[in-house]
């Protein structure tokens, strides 16, 4: 909050919580980005197909649903929900490629 209020001032001070919320969207989006080279490196483009079709669907959804009730704040939870249900799918469709690879 010290930080917020240091950059811009007290006017943007209640939106502290949802910078915390909104945080968690890089740490999804950094893993999500090292499972997607991986699957792509094991020709497995389609799993990073689905695991983006899956993003798009959670982020319209999210977004249609949320917004027009919460504001700012459903925008929010709808980006880091897409972001994470894109880095999940990602992360299982390794999973199961390289349980596949050993077999």
């Amino acid at each position: 909050e010290d930080m917020l209020s240091l950059a811009f001032g007290e006017r943007y001070l209640h939106l502290a919580p949802l910078l915390a919320v909104y945080g968690l969207a890089p740490v999804f989006s950094a893993l999500g980005s090292v499972l997607g080279a991986s699957l792509q490196a094991l020709l497995r483009t389609d799993a990073v197909f689905w695991a983006s079709l899956v993003g798009a669907c959670t982020a319209m959804v999210g977004t249609l649903s949320l917004v027009p009730p919460l504001g700012l704040t459903g925008a929010i939870i709808s980006d880091v929900a897409s972001t994470a249900a894109l880095t999940l799918v990602l992360a299982v469709g390794l999973f199961f490629s390289l349980r596949r690879d050993r077999l």
